[in-house]
């Protein structure tokens, strides 16, 4: 199974790419107009590294937060689009989980004095795939 994942809820960004559970290469991004400026060329750059196409991506998977709100909105569109093109399925993981799962003290700068954390423990599972539309909250009924 050939993998492409991105994060790009940060300053920094990354891609990697994995066959088979084993990380073939992990590239850092830097973006500091946006990551939708960049994003495309460098997602094509590391496939022809390793002499692939788009169609041979088996899973898309992006995070998902927390952090920078555009930043999430661009991942999260583009592996979408890039699944939904391929008829291939997407999957959203947690930041804050994925380093649990790694047993990594999951706290993540959130700017402003403050910090993103979870404090519940974290089960290996695969993740659900992403659907679209997301559920929409409704706001609460006026008092």
């Amino acid at each position: 199974m050939v993998v492409l994942a991105l994060d790009t809820t940060s300053d920094s960004g990354s891609l990697a790419l994995l066959r088979d559970n084993t990380l073939l290469e992990e590239h850092v991004l830097s973006a500091p107009d946006g990551f939708g400026h960049i994003l495309f060329a460098e997602i094509e750059a590391l496939l022809a590294r390793h002499s692939l196409s788009i169609r041979d991506i088996d899973l898309f998977a992006a995070a998902a937060g927390p952090g920078s709100f555009t930043g999430v909105r661009v991942g999260l569109a583009a592996i979408k689009g890039l699944a939904e093109a391929c008829s291939k399925p997407a999957a959203a993981i947690s930041n804050l989980q994925a380093l649990a799962s790694l047993s990594l003290p999951p706290i993540l700068d959130a700017h402003r004095g403050e910090v993103y954390s979870i404090r519940h423990g974290v089960e290996t599972v695969a993740p659900p795939p992403l659907e679209f539309p997301l559920p929409t909250q409704t706001p609460p009924p006026p008092p």
